[in-house]
């Protein structure tokens, strides 16, 4: 009895903040290598990175996908596959579960300095056993890698800006340059690195001297984005390749294009250029037919089925709701009801035809009410909850300079985001996951409120 009193008496366990970051850091691998072990099929997505990392190994990079020529994710599959000698699928899977998990590390330092130890921790824990951080680092996708270089920019360049040294400014941009690389939306990271330069206060004897540091340390941060681009169309294109690496951004002038290629031609002769084919170029693949030997790319079994030639196929008409760049009519006379039927159209066409001119008509409620259904199935209801809670409650903790550059970074995603869905009709819950460095600090504020 005296033995059961004394072990009541004993203090409960306490761990160290090496041991809790340790904990943390073991969960969160450990849960997505887990739930990598489990993926049994590769997607669409994945079948794209890991044919374009093919491509690389087979030296044809540049008749691959131009919007992913120089995609980390792919470029670090084939590196994978060549050092190791593993298969594409299962370097796409590492590739993925690994850096999702190592997340927490940058993520966790970040909340350390910018919030407090016990925000941090808490912030690790909900970025550990996130279920669709989980789900979405298991298969062969890129945002395990897109997550880590967003929260390891974020972490080296607050840590630059607090004067940790001038070699974490280039850091913060090679890395905010592979998370470009990797997503588009990446590229708001320079927004929030400046909207930080200009508003943390400068404690100092001199803060002229550290606003002019920031400055400069900022201004080579973001050089390093199109020094990368014109190093990799320089390094590995042939001369007479048309620029590429800015496809998905539309900002890059014609002149920029014009001087990029010429120094691309000056510097590397087509003679002596490593990776220009030897054999001629295929057609597009939009033009590509298949002759005799398409064999080689069809299972045995199937292979004497397949004719001669074979003419593709016409695309069917895309009849898919429009969104606002396009119109209804544009729409109508790519649905064959309306070509065929005419005035004539019967009771299914009259139906389908009020259905689409309802939905042009209401096609932004359309698409608001998927931005916020995707936006509550990425981050879930309890973490939403704490995060307001977080917000309303402990008002005192908000920082202008902190978090203002932070909801303006969140908003400026929520913006591509949604811009992105008007012109393909498509989001995903892991799109919106990229504005984690706003909500989950402030989820957690909002669950040691409710807890404690």
């Amino acid at each position: 009895m005296n033995k059961r009193r004394d072990l009541s008496r004993l203090p409960g366990i306490r761990l160290s903040e090496q041991q809790n970051f340790l904990l943390v850091l073991i969960a969160s691998l450990g849960m997505r290598i887990f739930a990598m072990l489990r993926v049994g099929i590769i997607g669409n997505d994945g079948l794209t990175y890991t044919t374009i990392a093919t491509e690389i190994l087979e030296g044809r990079w540049i008749h691959s996908n131009r919007t992913l020529l120089f995609n980390p994710y792919s470029a670090s599959i084939a590196l994978l596959h060549h050092w190791t000698g593993i298969s594409c699928e299962f370097a796409g899977l590492l590739l993925n579960a690994l850096p999702g998990g190592l997340a927490v590390v940058p993520l966790y330092f970040w909340c350390r300095d910018a919030f407090d130890r016990r925000v941090a921790l808490t912030t690790a824990w909900i970025f550990a056993l996130h279920p669709i951080l989980i789900r979405y680092s298991a298969p062969v996708m890129r945002d395990g890698l897109f997550w880590f270089c967003m929260l390891a920019t974020i972490h080296l360049g607050w840590s630059a800006l607090h004067g940790r040294g001038m070699t974490r400014y280039l850091l913060a941009g090679f890395f905010a340059t592979c998370a470009t690389l990797n997503r588009t939306e990446g590229l708001v990271l320079f927004v929030l690195f400046t909207l930080w330069a200009i508003l943390l206060p400068r404690n100092s004897a001199h803060p002229r001297f550290v606003l002019v540091r920031r400055c400069v340390g900022t201004l080579g941060s973001v050089a390093v984005f199109p020094v990368v681009i014109v190093a990799l169309n320089l390094a590995v294109l042939p001369p007479n390749e048309p620029l590429s690496g800015f496809e998905r951004f539309g900002f890059l002038s014609p002149a920029t294009s014009d001087w990029i290629a010429g120094l691309r031609k000056q510097l590397s002769p087509p003679a002596s250029h490593s990776l220009s084919p030897s054999t001629p170029s295929p057609l597009p693949r939009a033009e590509q037919k298949f002759v005799s030997n398409s064999s080689e790319v069809l299972p045995t079994s199937v292979s004497a089925t397949v004719p001669s030639v074979i003419i593709p196929i016409p695309t069917v008409p895309d009849a898919s709701i429009p969104a606002p760049l396009r119109t209804m009519r544009q729409l109508m006379d790519r649905i064959r009801i309306w070509n065929d039927a005419g005035d004539n159209m019967d009771t299914d066409g009259y139906y389908l035809r009020s259905f689409l001119t309802l939905a042009d008509e209401h096609r932004h409620s359309l698409y608001l009410s998927m931005f916020f259904r995707e936006f509550q199935h990425g981050y879930r209801f309890p973490v939403l909850i704490a995060f307001v809670v977080g917000i309303w409650f402990s008002r005192g903790g908000w920082s202008g300079s902190r978090d203002l550059p932070l909801l303006v970074y969140a908003l400026l995603l929520m913006g591509v985001i949604y811009y992105h869905l008007m012109k393909t009709n498509i989001v995903e819950s892991r799109y919106l996951l990229s504005a984690i460095p706003f909500v989950f600090p402030w989820s957690a504020v909002g669950f040691r409120r409710l807890i404690i």
